[in-house]
């Protein structure tokens, strides 16, 4: 844009000179002049940023960068103001590999893949800090420096296996922290191949082998453990059944022994009272049936040979009035 007003100034004196050697230098032509030499300040001090762009101005009047920053759109500054554009967009970097030595002193190899963008408000640090937007070699020292500083906490086996995430949250956090200073903030972070050899792998894939038969067995055994503890459960509970039976069926057997104990106390009482209590009894007993046979005291017997129709009793004649 400097170039621009240098350009339409230096026009607007061409211009004025050679009117003035033609001798018709008048309002008109001095008019002309002075639009020419407005166009080209005006056109030095617009500025255009693009979508997804963000305007860094450099301002040699007030100290070089400036944190104001240029929105998208038609701006103005002054003349003398350089607007450099960065990128506010996502930008996504798959990195070459790069071995980091771990906690037991193996090399790990890494393929990194990163996600980034940059805020308006902090692009002018990543202007300073970069001189412009991030190169990728730029950005792959942050990430060797991040990993070289997590790496070190894991053995080779934790960083090929089970502890992989974990490495990475820390890696990725670690490197957002280091990149939010220089600007640039982090969208994500993503290990594409760890790496550490045949042999290593191999070994690797041996442990997880016998790790997951050690769980099968523990499986096994937890249940064979879950259906003995069935199995006793079930006897315990069986046993406890047969248990209360038998302690029902005594406790039947004791109240009937006590009920028929308070019956006989209960007679006792009566007898003691009252002596006609047993004919009582028998009365009470008796189904209303005279028997059929008698036997007296004198062996006499007394035979019931009426019919259901007949009211006379046979009765034998007293042995000591009878005659021969």
């Amino acid at each position: 844009m400097i170039i621009m007003l240098v350009v339409g100034i230096v026009g607007a004196i061409a211009a004025m000179v050679l009117l003035g050697k033609e001798k018709k230098i008048n309002g008109l032509n001095v008019t002309v002049a002075v639009v020419i030499l407005a166009i080209s300040i005006t056109a030095s001090c617009v500025r255009i940023v693009n979508a997804g762009e963000v305007g860094i101005k450099y301002d040699p009047f007030r100290g070089g960068v400036q944190e104001e920053t240029l929105g998208q759109g038609i701006q103005f500054t002054h003349p003398f103001v350089t607007v450099y554009k960065l990128k506010t967009t996502h930008n996504l970097i798959k990195f070459q590999e790069f071995s980091v030595q771990t906690l037991d002193s193996e090399y790990a190899t890494f393929i990194v893949e990163l996600k980034y963008n940059m805020t308006i408000e902090n692009a002018y640090k990543v202007f300073n800090a970069y001189k412009g937007m991030p190169t990728d070699s730029m950005l792959q020292m942050d990430i060797q420096s991040a990993i070289k500083a997590k790496a070190p906490g894991y053995n080779i086996y934790d960083v090929l296996g089970g502890q992989f995430e974990q490495l990475r949250i820390e890696v990725e956090g670690y490197l957002s922290e280091t990149m939010l200073e220089n600007g640039l903030n982090l969208v994500a972070m993503n290990f594409i191949d760890i790496d550490a050899g045949d042999l290593i792998e191999n070994a690797i894939i041996t442990k997880g082998i016998l790790k997951q038969e050690k769980e099968q067995a523990t499986q096994r055994i937890a249940i064979a453990e879950e259906d003995q503890k069935s199995k006793t459960i079930t006897a315990e509970t069986a046993k406890k059944v047969l248990i209360l039976e038998a302690e029902a069926k005594a406790e039947a057997k004791l109240l009937d022994a006590t009920a028929q104990a308070e019956a006989m106390s209960l007679i006792q009482e009566q007898l003691a009272k009252s002596p006609e209590y047993v004919d009582y009894i028998k009365w009470s007993a008796w189904d209303g049936k005279l028997p059929e046979v008698v036997s007296g005291e004198a062996g006499t017997v007394i035979l019931d040979m009426r019919d259901d129709s007949s009211d006379d009793i046979a009765v034998p004649a007293d042995d000591g009035g009878a005659e021969n």
